[in-house]
């Protein structure tokens, strides 16, 4: 059975610590020191468990540009991914944001990675307007790797209707349009890689992510990450700065992208 709760004692940070470790790698965790310092005066720890065993953690921060709760990891122990648990984190860290008066949570998150994309916008009901290059600079962690760490900021709008019936496991959203030809800006050859098509003005579009770059041939790997890379900034953002907004995360058997609409 999983659980969550706030944590602010030094051993239960201790002991929630190495999450971090286990998803991103030495030395990208946070000190517990530092930790400590957040969860009683600065912002919230929040540690997901298994009967007593530690299995996730979610950290946030107020942010003052805007006042907002800055969620500054969320991360589940890999042998438990896949299973709900970060998405119980965020509901958790939500409910907490609620009660101490917060709108909204913000976060980054890499847009080549599908199922960050799909856990942020489908599942939780955030939206994303802005992509800032290289935000953290080289990482050289078990995501990234060498990449510049771009990033699509995450806007969790916490009363929004949305997020509110995605919260008691309902979606109010209407369907999205299935992907077509002249609606899909951001696509990919036979080959895994890009193709960026001209932008018409319309009222949507759909900007393609390419399966886990770590399943193509193995030299082929740094050059397909980095065309993608280009290819997303070059796509996502001019239509960020036209006004669109990526409001969910369309995906089947045969196409998983960013559905991007701009407000009439």
């Amino acid at each position: 059975m999983i659980h969550f709760r706030v944590l602010t004692e030094v051993d239960e940070l201790k002991e929630i610590a190495c999450i971090a470790e286990d998803v991103w790698g030495v030395n990208q965790g946070i000190p517990v020191n530092l930790m400590r310092a957040l969860a009683t005066h600065a912002g919230v720890i929040i540690g997901a468990y298994e009967y007593d065993d530690p299995v996730g953690i979610c950290a946030g921060f107020v942010s003052l540009h805007p006042r907002t709760l800055w969620s500054y990891m969320t991360g589940v122990r890999p042998d438990k991914q896949r299973s709900g648990i970060g998405t119980g984190l965020k509901w958790a860290q939500r409910e907490w944001a609620l009660r101490h008066g917060f709108e909204e949570i913000h976060w980054t998150f890499d847009p080549l990675q599908r199922g960050n994309a799909h856990f942020n916008l489908h599942l939780l009901g955030a939206t994303a307007a802005s992509y800032v290059l290289n935000f953290y600079g080289i990482m050289n962690d078990y995501i990234t790797g060498s990449l510049p760490s771009d990033r699509m900021i995450a806007q969790w709008r916490l009363h929004d209707p949305i997020v509110e019936s995605l919260s008691h496991g309902r979606d109010i959203r209407s369907q999205m349009p299935v992907p077509s030809s002249d609606s899909i800006l951001l696509d990919m050859d036979e080959k895994h890689l890009p193709i960026v098509h001209t932008l018409i003005d319309r009222s949507f579009v759909y900007a393609r992510v390419p399966p886990k770059l770590s399943a193509l041939p193995q030299h082929q790997n740094e050059d397909a990450a980095i065309a993608w890379r280009l290819a997303q900034r070059k796509t996502l953002m001019p239509l960020f700065e036209r006004g669109y907004r990526a409001v969910d995360f369309f995906s089947n058997d045969s196409f998983h992208g960013y559905f991007l609409i701009k407000p009439s």
